[in-house]
């Protein structure tokens, strides 16, 4: 940190700044003719030299200024045509046509620009919503639904090539995963998006942490004193019902703005898990069903206050808390390999209550040096993640079918977590004439504490009624430091690159009392990013791209915690796993609506959930280790387009070849193919456009996914959306997985034994859906990053 303040103070002496093209065309309102010769001029608002230029003889205009504020205005012969205030950031700016007649007063001049649909910057795509045909329909999940690269399944989202997926919203991070994130982005009005940003490999500003990409939704510019508010409520059938209810005001009043969401939700889910574990001599068919039922509300506030036109602070709370009960109800079946007749049954039944909460509290502060895009942030951020009561109780009988024999079991686990993360994210901007920096740094603290108490009888002649519980603790440390800086250059008017390094050095220290568990590690980490992208026509951008990553365990998965669902099946927790570490490479074309990607990743010291088998004793414990390295190669294609005027229709393929090598007695290698497809079709039924249908599929095929071979999955969803009264009211009917294709199913073979898994997670759902938004709907008012985003997720 004190290395990056000094750099700051350096750089605040040179008086250099970036260059940035302003372009657009002059026509003749009444005959579309191109006006020549017309004077453009930028005017700087701090009065210092002016810059401009005169138009061709097609009409057209280049002129490079800094960044700033300016006054545009066009002159002919003499007479002012047409002006207009610009704010000159980093990136160009395309004013598109200006139409006007020099007989004609100012405000008759029209300005006709349109961006193209879908955009590659040097480190990211850009998907212009406004041009697409979500722009004033649904929400932000509809808009992620044909954003080219991300994938929508059921309550899951994800990026092609990547699997995991990290959302913000005007560059602040959301906090939310599943089904929460899902409700959360369901709350977005698409005609308040602007764009997508598509971020593949993060560059060095952000945490290298995860082989995930980034999506960021950046909101349309607020107007001054206004304010709006929306209701929201959703009915939805699965298995059982769904009910969820979201109030969202937002507010801005001169400096001030404040935007506030409260969330109740109640929902049911049932999940069947079943595992077919094939041992030398017997068959174990094990039937799991969960009934999980969450009852819980979600608050924020999000303050903000522009202090002087330079400076701006605010802050942002969040508290999430849900009450969780899960019943078990397991019931497992032995038979006899050779003849297949049943030998023995185990019925386990159990429950599972918890009460997770979280609180979180970010302040920051935003002051820009000067007009070049100069700027600093600093944020603070805390966050607390309890669950102060969860517990995991299961008791059952074994019965010999032969002689009736009956034994029984009970085994019980209690534990509690305390989760605390301070940490400071200092990020600078800071263009200079030859080339953009940013650079910064991070300081992060976290502990966890949790405390575990367990028993298990193992099989007794009698019912267990004494339970005499052991108790232990484990205790987490890890201190994070880092710094990073990133600089981006442009080479004439077709190329461009960046450049960025991480470093990041991390301290561990985990102990478990009652047991040898007693690790200390550290390790430093330099993580390179690089881009360079060439614009080889108007319609055709191309764009390579490198990153390093590490991926961190979460702390779920460090926990030692040993808890059984029955005498033979038991799930713990690994506190000696190691970071993986993750290179990505991707080359990519954008043209027009087709957006073509070749990739490749190579993953080392990779984790993952193992089920171990063990042939002596028909048990099988499921823990974490660090077992897998893998490459992976593939294409993928994306393409958007308007069949007939009422049909909009996006396509997705994705096509990849992995091979991966495990550290696991007996389990074999695995080489193959992966693919997946995806139509969505949106049409607009009526010549109003109030009422759209859509019809979408997706198609997994048979794969490979670590030590599992997966077979196919699909999903056929289907909806339809009236909007009424001035299109405030949104009422949405929606079904998805309508023919129950999403079941998953793997298979396995280890240390002897093969194993199937097939799950299914309540996928086929119903949906009515009701929204009502009122107020000034163009507001948006600011909201903030918070710098501990890597571990939020990890808890």
């Amino acid at each position: 940190m004190k290395l990056t303040f000094q750099l700051l103070l350096i750089l605040c002496g040179i008086n250099m700044t970036a260059q940035t093209n302003i372009t657009g065309k002059i026509l003749d309102k009444n005959t579309n003719a191109p006006i020549e010769f017309a004077e453009v001029i930028l005017k700087p608002s701090d009065s210092s030299v002016l810059k401009g230029g005169i138009t061709n003889s097609e009409g057209k205009f280049n002129i490079t200024v800094s960044p700033g504020n300016y006054e545009l205005e066009v002159i002919y012969v003499g007479q002012p045509l047409y002006n207009e205030n610009l704010v000159v950031q980093n990136e160009d700016i395309d004013i598109g046509i200006i139409k006007t007649d020099n007989s004609r007063a100012l405000e008759e001049v029209l300005v006709v620009g349109r961006k193209k649909l879908i955009q590659q910057k040097i480190d990211r795509l850009i998907f212009n919503v406004g041009n697409s045909s979500k722009s004033s329909q649904g929400d932000a999940i509809e808009v992620l639904r044909i954003t080219p690269g991300v994938r929508v399944k059921n309550s899951n989202l994800s990026m092609i090539g990547k699997g995991e997926l990290q959302v913000m919203v005007d560059g602040r991070f959301i906090r939310l995963t599943g089904l929460d994130l899902i409700n959360f982005l369901n709350t977005i009005p698409s005609e308040n998006i602007a764009r997508i940003e598509v971020i593949n490999n993060p560059p060095a500003k952000y945490e290298a942490s995860g082989n995930s990409g980034l999506i960021n939704i950046i909101l349309k510019n607020a107007q001054p004193d206004s304010w709006n508010a929306m209701m929201k409520g959703t009915y939805l059938q699965r298995t059982q019902p769904t009910w969820r209810a979201t109030g969202i005001f937002n507010f801005q009043k001169d400096r001030f703005s404040l935007s506030s969401r409260f969330a109740y939700n109640h929902q049911f889910i049932n999940i069947n898990n079943q595992v077919i574990s094939d041992f030398p001599e017997e068959r174990w068919l094990v039937n799991n069903p969960l009934n999980i039922e969450t009852e819980g509300y979600v608050a924020t506030a999000d303050i903000g206050y522009q202090i002087t036109d330079d400076w701006e602070i605010g802050g942002q709370y969040y508290y999430n808390g849900t009450l969780v009960g899960i019943d078990v109800d397991q019931f497992t079946e032995v038979s006899d390999r050779n003849s297949g007749e049943k030998i023995r049954t185990i019925r386990s039944r159990g429950n599972e209550p918890q009460y997770p909460r979280r609180h979180l509290l970010n302040l920051y502060n935003k002051v820009e040096i000067d007009s070049s895009g100069r700027n600093i942030v600093l944020n603070l951020d805390y966050f607390k993640d309890t669950n102060p009561y969860n517990e995991k109780n299961y008791e059952g009988v074994s019965i010999d079918l032969e002689s009736e024999e009956r034994k029984f079991f009970k085994s019980i686990n209690q534990y509690s977590r305390d989760v605390t993360n301070n940490s400071a994210t200092l990020d600078v901007e800071y263009p200079l004439e030859w080339v953009d920096l940013d650079f910064g740094g991070k300081v992060s603290n976290l502990k966890s504490d949790n405390d575990i108490s367990f028993f298990n009888s193992g099989f007794k002649d009698e019912p267990v009624f004494d339970n005499q519980l052991e108790n232990t603790e484990f205790d987490y440390r890890e201190n994070i430091n880092s710094l990073y800086i990133s600089a981006n250059r442009s080479f004439g008017e077709n190329w461009s690159a960046q450049l960025g390094l991480r470093l990041e050095d991390t301290k561990v220290d985990a102990s478990s009392e009652g047991s040898d568990i007693n690790r200390n590690n550290a390790y430093t980490n330099l993580f390179p990013t690089f881009y360079l992208s060439y614009k080889a026509t108007e319609n055709s951008v191309f764009s390579l791209n490198y990153s390093r990553r590490i991926e961190r365990p979460s702390f779920f998965d460090l926990n030692p915690n040993l808890y059984f669902q029955n005498p033979f099946q038991a799930y713990s927790g690994n506190p000696y796993l190691q970071p993986a570490y993750i290179d990505n490479l991707e080359l990519s074309n954008v043209y027009k609506g087709l957006v073509t990607k070749v990739y490749f990743s190579y993953e080392n010291n990779i984790f993952g959930e193992v089920p171990l088998p063990n042939i002596n004793t028909n048990t099988t414990l499921y823990t974490v280790q660090n077992y897998i390295d893998r490459s992976r190669i593939g294409l993928s294609e994306n393409y958007s387009f308007d069949p007939v005027d009422w049909w909009k229709s996006n396509l997705s393929l994705n096509l990849n070849y992995s091979r991966s090598s495990f550290d696991l007695e007996s389990a074999n290698n695995r080489e193959g193919f992966n693919s997946f497809l995806s139509a969505n079709n949106d049409f607009e039924l009526n010549a109003e456009k109030t009422i759209l249908g859509g019809v979408n599929y997706w198609y997994s095929l048979p794969g490979v996914d670590g030590i599992f071979k997966t077979k196919a999955r699909s999903s056929f969803d289907v909806s339809l959306q009236f909007l009424l009264l001035n299109k405030n009211l949104n009422v949405t009917l929606r079904g998805s997985d309508l023919f129950r294709d999403a079941l998953k199913q793997r298979t396995t073979n280890i240390n002897g034994v093969r194993q199937e898994l097939n799950s299914y997670f309540d996928t086929r759902q119903f949906w009515l859906i009701l929204t009502y938004k009122f107020g000034n709907q163009d507001i948006k008012t600011r909201e903030n990053k918070g710098g501990n985003q890597e571990e939020r997720n990890r808890s």
